[in-house]
C-alpha cells in the first residue's frame, strides 16, 4: 500500500497542475461528483481540492497496471532520493 502511495501522491500532484480549472470542474461533472449548477458557484480552490480527491480516490482504487499505465500515459516523473547502499548495489548489479 505505502509503495502505491509513493507512485499515487506525485502522480496526483501532477494530474491537478497539469488541470485548468475548467477541465477539473468538468471531470468533477463526468464523475457524478457535482452538477454544472453547483461547479459554478464553487470557487475555484474548491474545484481544485475536489479534482484532487477524486483523482487520489479513483488512482487508489486502480490495480497496480492501470497506476503504471496511467504514468505513462501522462508521461510523469519526478526525482527519487535513493539511499547510498541502494546506489551502489544498483551499480555493483
Amino acid at each position: 500500500m505505502s509503495q502505491s502511495l509513493n507512485l499515487i501522491q506525485p502522480l496526483v500532484e501532477h494530474l491537478v497542475n497539469a488541470a485548468d480549472t475548467q477541465s477539473a470542474g468538468q471531470a468533477l461533472q463526468q464523475a457524478g461528483v457535482f452538477s454544472a449548477s453547483e461547479i459554478m458557484a464553487l470557487e475555484p480552490a474548491a474545484i481544485q481540492a475536489a479534482y484532487r480527491t477524486l483523482q487520489h480516490v479513483q488512482l487508489m482504487n486502480c490495480s497496480s497496471d492501470e497506476l503504471l499505465r496511467t504514468i505513462e500515459q501522462h508521461q510523469v516523473c519526478w526525482p527519487t532520493d535513493l539511499s547510498d547502499e541502494f546506489k551502489q548495489g544498483a551499480i555493483s548489479y
